[in-house]
């Protein structure tokens, strides 16, 4: 059976580059050269490999409680609220802040001194290292489960310059927590070969969907490492929308009156007003353990500034508290928003308070690589695609109206939830806390 409901796709990637400044300038700590390391090369595709697999003696990675968990993805929920108010613009957006913070987290853990304490304030992290490990790892692990019926896939690879004798403990650090391993590439040689290689390992991973993720020049003789992220999710509503009942409806958009097509669906949702907000929440769950989109609606079809603008880590997290379950008349525009060109990272990261990792004569990476090799943040790219419409598996939206379905015929009215505005939508994994997709529909029209 064909499945094309809720689609959306994402990576981010950082970039280290060398530089001609001697090793011992700046605050950078001196360090004797190490001798070459035979790197891990990838198993998906043989012709890139290089060397034979380096024996790994992964660290373990200690299990962490469900508080110490919860408390580590509330962090980092606080850097995708801080992330999406100054990367989303003003129009339809689709962003990852989690994607990003995976591949600040690779970065993070070959830092050092005040250049590891920079992003780790910036990814408000306040818990010891090895808890946001232990969180990550086990968070990784249940995203990438494979026995699932629905399409979840996050995950990790370093690109590094052949030449480069990275760490062996860095290697199996990123390798146990965030499963990521390094194909070796000849960035010195054929930098723009390298380019199109990580490009066509992204679309390979996001069916697609991203293309192009590092444009032409993002890649130099220079480069050293690219750390990459992808995530693809694609799940069905719990309760699928009737292709028959979508419309034509109103849609008030900044620009004027829009006609789109309008799903419409009838059913018990958990559903709460936030009067002091001036908005109001639906959780619209998936056919898929733990996951769920909510749509942040404001009262008033010009409210979505004062609600952005409100959306404090905190506010959001009593959002999307779950309320009651009414019945509810819920009326929600199909909407498809991909991004044309990558968004770069460095101007953001660096308002965000990560700079030393950007200054050759500051940044500190010599737990991935020698001081020799000089390394430093060049840029960081990120591309996102959501699409959202009706379609889902009969069989699973049986089971599901089964399950949500009351046993005596409904006699309350429903409550409305007409989204015929510009709205916020989160996808989040309630079983870890993580906010996997944060943005904005302010005209629906646009991308379809």
């Amino acid at each position: 059976m064909n499945r094309s409901p809720i689609s959306s796709v994402l990576l981010a990637a950082l970039t280290a580059c060398s530089t001609s400044t001697d090793a011992g300038s700046g605050n950078r700590p001196a360090k004797p050269e190490s001798p070459p390391v035979s790197n891990p090369t990838p198993a998906d595709d043989a012709t890139h490999a290089q060397t034979p697999p380096r024996p790994q003696s992964q660290p373990e990675i200690e299990p962490v409680s469900k508080e110490a968990a919860a408390a580590v993805f509330d962090d980092l929920n606080a850097f995708s609220v801080d992330f999406f108010a100054r990367a989303s613009g003003t129009d339809n957006a689709v962003l990852s802040p989690a994607s990003v913070a995976l591949a600040l987290g690779m970065v993070h853990a070959g830092a050092g001194g005040e250049t590891a304490d920079e992003i780790a304030r910036a990814l408000h992290l306040s818990r010891p290292t090895a808890e946001v490990h232990g969180a990550l790892a086990t968070a990784l692990s249940r995203w990438n489960a494979e026995e699932q019926h629905y399409e979840l896939a996050v995950v990790n690879r370093l690109f590094g310059e052949k030449t480069v004798p990275f760490e062996s403990g860095y290697l199996d650090l990123t390798g146990a927590v965030f499963g990521a391993p390094l194909e070796q590439t000849d960035f010195a040689n054929s930098p723009d070969a390298a380019r199109q290689r990580i490009n066509g390992w992204v679309e390979q991973q996001t069916h697609d969907r991203i293309k192009d993720l590092m444009p032409p020049g993002a890649v130099t003789p220079a480069s050293r490492l690219v750390l990459v992220n992808a995530v693809y999710f694609k799940a069905t509503w719990r309760d699928p929308f009737s292709e028959s009942a979508t419309r034509d409806q109103t849609f008030v958009a900044p620009s004027g009156a829009k006609k789109v097509p309008m799903m419409r669906k009838v059913g018990h949702y958990a559903h709460k007003k936030v009067p002091a907000a001036g908005l109001a929440v639906i959780h619209l769950p998936y056919d898929a353990d733990g996951f769920e989109m909510v749509i942040v609606l404001p009262d008033d079809s010009k409210g979505l500034a004062a609600v952005e603008k409100a959306m404090s880590a905190e506010a959001l997290a009593s959002w999307l508290a779950e309320g009651d379950w009414p019945r509810v008349d819920l009326q929600l525009p199909r909407f498809k928003i991909e991004m044309p060109e990558s968004l770069r990272l460095s101007g953001i990261l660096k308002a965000m308070g990560i700079e030393r990792a950007f200054d050759h004569t500051l940044a500190d990476f010599t737990k991935m690589a020698p001081a020799e090799a000089q390394l430093e943040i060049s840029e960081g790219f990120h591309k996102a695609f959501i699409e959202v419409d009706e379609k889902g598996t009969e069989a699973a939206a049986a089971t599901a109206l089964g399950m949500r379905a009351g046993a005596a015929p409904p006699t309350d009215e429903p409550i409305p939830f007409v989204a015929d505005h510009p709205f916020v939508y989160v996808i989040r994994d309630t079983k870890t806390g993580a906010i996997l997709f944060l943005g904005r529909v302010v005209d629906p029209s646009a991308g379809t």
